[in-house]
């Protein structure tokens, strides 16, 4: 399929017009992710996955799941659980056109307050996402395009051992905090 995709021309209509974003089997989203998204892995947490669809064609996912945390210091006012989500996976293929990313999880933040509510029964207030500065070099761009306010950076400590996070043990400062109210 993928060289079927590098041949086909995404960029002829306009974006606005082709893009859609459709409510998506969490295996589907999970087989993808681990295929083609950096860290190669799912959440496997309560969770809503959207496929990008552009021009009738799959081209990506993005997962919003329970965020890893329960309480952040500084979140005013105080949320409860249910009320934050983490958009925690966004994924395109490289041949998706440019905004391709911040239009997907535009279209996705509309229709996740009715999603949500209907999968846990809360109504959700807020979305929470990081961009990996120090490891990955993202600044967040998709999040700012998108309306997203930087709110803190990350001071924990990364527990997983992978090509992508190498230093269990290092202190992981560099991600930057993004939230966006529903």
């Amino acid at each position: 399929m993928s060289e079927l995709i590098n041949f086909m021309d995404f960029s002829t209509p306009k974006l606005s017009n082709s893009l859609k974003v459709l409510r998506a089997e969490n295996d589907d989203a999970n087989q993808f992710l681990k295929e083609h998204h950096y860290l190669h892995r799912a959440r496997h947490s309560k969770k809503i996955c959207y496929a990008v669809m552009i021009s009738g064609v799959r081209l990506g996912y993005i997962e919003y799941s329970y965020p890893i945390w329960s309480r952040r210091k500084g979140m005013i006012p105080p949320l409860k659980n249910g009320e934050v989500i983490e958009l925690s996976r966004v994924c395109l293929l490289d041949v998706a056109p440019k905004n391709s990313e911040s239009c997907a999880i535009s279209r996705s933040l509309k229709k996740l307050p009715k999603d949500w509510k209907a999968m846990t029964g809360i109504k959700p207030k807020l979305v929470v996402s990081y961009a990996d500065k120090a490891e990955q070099g993202h600044t967040g761009t998709i999040y700012k395009a998108t309306g997203f306010k930087v709110i803190g950076v990350s001071h924990r400590k990364c527990g997983r051992r992978s090509p992508h996070h190498p230093n269990p043990y290092s202190t992981h400062d560099g991600k930057l905090l993004f939230a966006i109210s529903l």
